[in-house]
């Protein structure tokens, strides 16, 4: 019997196993789908973690297209037996595809195409067979997708909650099989009685693996380190650490240093004298690090840091009140102790590098934590000083935000907003009438010229007369010694003028420690400063190259990307080389040149495939409908991401509060939407659907002005307020999807597969469009290109609802 005859001849009912399976089976895709941004972020680069997203809509699409193409495949009277055969592949391969990952015969994953190729099949693999079970599930039982539907977004908010609590017991290689486990639990749920061998087989799988994760979470408790080692990260061979821990957003390990890992970050060529200190070596997603440093009380040995470019802002500014930007491994700690500064306060963002520091290496590194005149916070800076009332002498960033700042690895939530005019701003309130904001950068020009751009328009935002004389620039140009990293950059910006007195003082100190001045007041090094400490724009800089210095902001806070837009699709060869962040552009826009056509493909293919066995007869609404909210969806979700994380102060938080607001509430939306009768779907679908787009209009409005409202309010409350609003706009989006299977069910059941799977292709395509639109307008050109694709669907399902019932009125 055909699909379409079971479809239209009786009402099938899922089981409570289907139901259950079906949550399992999201929890677990949703939990695999975070592990790989992680995993990915420790292998290859962090701009390649985006590509996770990618990869599960792609494996999920494939699976809708496989049901599409291949009905008989998965008949209806075996169909439990079906969807338990899938949630079993599930649970065999996530696993798998880790570790054939990790073990990959490729040194680095990222150096060819054969070799991303590899990693993007091979992680796809049990995404598709997650596909074809949420297909089955949402596209055979028709009068109960709303609440199947309903199943499949808690279990997806759910699974957004899992990696956190996993995490907190598990390395990243080793939750992979928790993935498993849950999975094998539901196929042993849709295994009956006729069944018996295949439900032994899955009881089996779920006992194998919670040994596994018994025997990996021993062993992790035991030695501190994950019983799955990478060999490779980022093309370059691991140590074997010493200490490993994995949470949400990193991977931080311990190691003996490696005799060409820096000391300091840039020391003076005053400095003559000899550097004997030990320490071990932090890394964070096994590229960036950072020392940690023996202190025994006596800080002789770290003399060195006097010397260091990151501290000169001690020598300035005496006697001072000072709050660190990334306490890190203490090493700007120990830099403002070895000045005496009056109090230091130390802002942290992961939770482990204070564990680690302060407890696992608490006595090596002289309990930092235990420290008078020393107060550690774990907190996001800019949030923490948002919600202050103190004021500091010094505010300091050394090297905050390098690549292990972007440890998330997707570009959503790669720049935490340090460096925008709104953050700036944030940090130039906070500071006393003599304090000064001190960052620190490697001496690329493109980001040294923007700290300037930057500077300025954060001074002007303040009312600064004349922000040009606020600002200093010193470099390290040509001064690079054996034990230090390289050549940087220091910014430093004042809440007042530079007097004549203090820029003496900055000039004589500059040349005794042996740095160069590269701004002052009057004074530059070259056209290029001189132009944005004024504010005049195009500057030569920008004239001879495809990049823009404009001072990056909350709507457009991506920092690190200093490419046109205009120049994204066409400029090849020495930019990508010479200029930060560029090779993540060309990914980018490879990536969406390839879901692009991948897109199509996955539309156009499969109904060429079965053009003499499906009618399309009234579909292209119906197209347009489930095109337009599975876009629609993403870039809401991805744009109020982008949005809320600053907010929420904390990339865990907006991750899980999110996500977790916003599925769930879908997923109460879509058992909402079983209250709409089918004799009154067209108009009370229609009412919804309007109200759907008017919530997200009014969303889109508020959003702004309560992040602007509430910003200095606890975490609680702010984390109350989102998932407020986010849960009435999660509520009436997911209605959206039930209404448009209900739709199909009578005009276009044969093809609801395909269209669950034109809903899974374009949310792959939008998931990258919204950081395209985001990095090219901002984000809020993102999130009203989501709320235009809803009134889209509106449209789409209008005409879907006449067309359907003018077909019957012609048929009575």
């Amino acid at each position: 019997m055909s699909t379409s005859s079971v479809m239209a001849t009786g009402p099938r009912r899922a089981s409570p196993a289907v139901t259950w399976g079906l949550l399992l089976v999201a929890l677990a895709t949703i939990l695999f789908e975070v592990l790989l941004t992680r995993i990915f972020s420790l292998t290859m680069w962090y701009h390649f973690a985006f590509m996770a997203v990618s990869v599960a809509m792609f494996g999920m699409t494939v699976g809708a297209i496989i049901v599409f193409l291949k009905p008989s495949a998965f008949p209806d009277g075996h169909l439990s037996a079906s969807l338990g055969q899938c949630a079993l592949g599930l649970a065999v391969f996530v696993p798998l595809a880790v570790l054939a990952h990790i073990y990959a015969p490729f040194a680095d994953r990222t150096g060819s195409a054969v070799a991303l190729a590899y990693t993007f099949l091979l992680t796809a693999l049990p995404f598709v067979f997650s596909g074809v079970f949420v297909c089955l599930a949402l596209t055979r039982f028709p009068f109960d997708v709303g609440r199947l539907y309903s199943a499949d977004l808690i279990g997806a908010a759910l699974g957004c909650v899992s990696v956190i609590v996993v995490l907190q017991v598990l390395d990243g290689i080793s939750a992979a099989f928790v993935c498993g486990a849950l999975t094998a639990l539901g196929a042993a749920l849709l295994f009956g009685n006729r069944l018996r061998s295949w439900r032994r087989a899955a009881r089996a799988t779920v006992v194998l693996y919670v040994i596994v994760i018994s025997a990996a979470a021993g062993y992790v408790w035991r030695h501190d380190v994950s019983p799955f080692q990478v060999r490779w990260a980022k093309g370059l061979e691991q140590q074997r650490p010493l200490f490993e821990r994995w949470n949400s957003f990193s991977r931080i390990a311990v190691a003996q240093p490696r005799p060409e890992q820096p000391l300091a970050w840039s020391l003076g060529r005053g400095f003559t004298g000899q550097i004997a200190v030990r320490r071990f070596w932090l890394l964070i997603d096994g590229w960036a690090g950072t020392p940690l440093f023996e202190n025994r009380g006596d800080l002789a040995p770290l003399e060195f840091l006097r010397w260091d470019l990151t501290n000169f802002v001690h020598h300035v500014v005496p006697d001072a009140s000072v709050l660190i930007v990334g306490a890190g491994g203490g090493k700007d700690i120990l830099g403002a102790k070895l000045f005496n500064q009056r109090h230091i306060t130390a802002v942290e963002l992961n939770r482990d590098i204070m564990s680690v520091v302060n407890g696992r290496y608490g006595e090596f590194t002289g309990h930092l934590d235990r420290e008078p005149a020393v107060e550690l916070v774990h907190d996001e800076a800019r949030s923490y000083l948002e919600r202050q009332t103190d004021r500091y002498d010094v505010v300091q960033m050394s090297f905050i935000d390098t690549f292990a700042a972007t440890a998330a690895g997707a570009f959503v939530l790669s720049e935490n907003s340090l460096y925008t005019v709104e953050g700036w701003r944030t940090f130039l309130r906070r500071l006393t009438d003599r304090g000064i904001l001190a960052v620190s950068r490697g001496m690329f020009l493109p980001e040294v010229y923007r700290l300037v751009a930057l500077a300025r328009d954060s001074l002007e935002s303040i009312g600064a007369e004349d922000p040009a004389r606020h600002i200093v620039v010193i470099g390290s140009v040509g001064t690079k010694r054996p034990q230090s990293w390289g050549d940087m950059a220091l910014v430093l910006v004042s809440r007042q003028e530079y007097d004549d007195r203090t820029l003496a003082r900055i000039e004589e100190l500059s040349s005794r420690i042996g740095f160069r001045v590269l701004l002052k007041p009057g004074w530059a090094a070259d056209r290029n400063y001189e132009a944005l400490a004024a504010g005049n724009r195009p500057t030569e800089f920008e004239r001879r190259f495809p990049l823009t210095l404009e001072a990056p902001t909350d709507d457009k806070p991506f920092f690190f990307n200093m490419l046109r837009f205009r120049d994204w699709f066409r400029v090849r060869g020495p930019v990508t080389d010479e200029f930060v962040n560029q090779k993540a552009v060309g990914v980018l826009v490879n990536l969406l040149v390839v879901v692009s056509v991948l897109t199509l493909l996955c539309i156009a293919l499969p109904l060429y495939a079965r053009r003499h066995e499906v009618s399309l007869a009234g579909s292209g609404s119906l197209l347009g409908f489930f095109a337009a909210i599975g876009a629609g969806f993403m870039l809401v979700e991805v744009a109020t991401m982008q949005r809320l994380i600053v907010f929420l102060g904390h990339p865990v938080f907006g991750l899980t509060v999110i996500l977790f607001a916003l599925l769930g509430a879908a997923g109460v939306g879509a058992a909402l939407s079983t209250m709409v009768t089918d004799a009154n779907l067209r108009t009370g679908g229609a009412w919804r659907l309007v109200a759907c787009l008017g919530v997200l209009t009014a969303s889109g409005v508020v959003l702004p002005w309560l992040m602007a409202a509430w910003v200095g309010n606890s975490t609680v409350s702010r984390i109350a307020g989102a998932s407020l609003l986010l849960g009435v706009m999660g509520v009436f989006m997911g209605m959206a999807f039930p209404f448009g299977i209900r739709a199909a069910r009578e005009s276009a059941s044969t093809l609801a597969p395909w269209l669950w799977g034109v809903n899974g292709a374009t949310s792959v395509m939008a998931s990258v469009l919204a950081v395209v639109i985001a990095m090219g307008f901002g984000i809020s050109a993102s999130y009203w290109s989501g709320v235009a694709c809803y009134g889209v669907a509106l449209v789409m399902f209008l005409a879907a609802m006449r067309g359907r019932d003018g077909r019957r009125t012609s048929f009575r």
